[in-house]
């Protein structure tokens, strides 16, 4: 499991593969969606695009069907988070 880390702004407050609707900050445990835009070994340099869950994302990405994003479970500090699937 890689770490993704990422700006600490608000995101939008639910997930749908779009940019839009109300802003909120992440906070431990929330699940987010990124995109991905480069990485080291253990570490994935993401842009946050929104809270979500795991059903959520994965309706979204079958949607989508682009490939880039990841979800990721956001740890202690806001800023980093685990991905968790793809």
């Amino acid at each position: 499991m890689k770490r993704a880390i990422f700006d600490d702004v608000p995101v939008a407050a639910e997930y749908t593969g779009k940019q839009n609707g109300e802003l909120v900050s992440l906070k431990p445990g929330d699940y987010v969606a990124v995109k991905v835009h480069s990485c080291s070994t253990g570490t994935l340099f993401a842009e946050a695009l929104g809270r979500t869950t795991l059903q959520a994302f994965a309706a979204a990405q079958s949607a989508a069907d682009d490939g880039h994003d990841f979800v990721a479970a956001v740890h202690a500090a806001p800023r980093e988070a685990a991905a968790m699937a793809c």
